[in-house]
């Protein structure tokens, strides 16, 4: 009996020692402790409410892309380290010589050179609109959605995404646990008019053949040749179709 309450001593001193009641995978008494199994269901469902993607994304036109955008560009960049998060900024596939002289594959090239360190496409055809890349980012298992815009378009974007939000329709389907929005300014980039920098201007510096003006307002990210080869795609298709041209296709028809 002394041999029995002398171990059982032992194992108490040991494991007061040790902040345990268990030692060496036994209890003081020397048996196995019992085992806690979760029930698996519920185990699921925890992790399943507890599991978060975030992604931060931009959707605009960018024809072309100005310092507006590089300022929607740091700030996706910002909220997406903030969120530990995937990013991207997806462009519209708008293209007309006055407002979008860019053509799509145009703007691609220009906006990736624009904004390196992000995820940077032009929408695709099967997903032209924004709610149509939201059910897309759904897909991929994005559970929670950042939007970076202007701060003028967030009561807009807030009620368009909420509106469609667990709603299935000819965009397709998702279904975020949160929305935030996100201001990449006190205005949209993409919109028009005489304040701050805007893609009007941008036009209008190539249209008239003002390089100077159309390399200040230039993401501070591009390369100056990267600069002047935009520069000359949006004068190109701004111009139209040469009088040669319009003869041909006059001809043609």
């Amino acid at each position: 009996m002394g041999s029995f309450l002398e171990k059982i001593a032992k194992r108490i001193a040991r494991a007061k020692g040790g902040h345990s009641a268990v030692v060496d995978g036994l209890t003081m008494t020397g048996d196995t402790p019992n085992a806690i199994v979760i029930n698996p269901d519920i185990q699921m469902r925890t992790e399943a409410a507890e599991y978060s993607r975030h992604h931060v994304l931009f959707w605009g036109r960018a024809n072309p892309p100005h310092a507006g955008h590089e300022k929607a560009y740091n700030k996706v960049k910002e909220v997406a380290r903030k969120v530990g998060g995937t990013s991207s900024m997806v462009l519209t596939r708008t293209h007309d010589n006055k407002k979008n002289p860019l053509t799509p594959e145009q703007k691609e090239k220009h906006a990736k050179r624009a904004f390196p360190d992000v995820n940077t496409s032009v929408a695709d055809e099967s997903h032209p609109t924004i709610l149509h890349q939201l059910s897309k980012l759904h897909e991929r298992g994005i559970t929670d959605l950042h939007l970076v815009a202007g701060s003028d378009r967030h009561d807009e974007y807030t009620k368009l995404i909420k509106k469609y939000n667990g709603v299935k329709g000819a965009h397709g389907y998702y279904n975020f646990k949160s929305l935030s929005l996100h201001s990449a300014g006190e205005r949209d980039p993409d919109a028009e008019g005489t304040e701050g920098m805007s893609a009007s201007k941008m036009r209008n510096s190539a249209q008239r053949g003002d390089f100077k003006a159309f390399k200040e307002g230039s993401p501070s990210t591009m390369k100056p040749d990267h600069v002047k080869e935009a520069y000359n795609d949006v004068r190109a298709n701004m111009s139209g179709p040469s009088a040669t041209a319009k003869k041909i296709m006059k001809r043609a028809k």
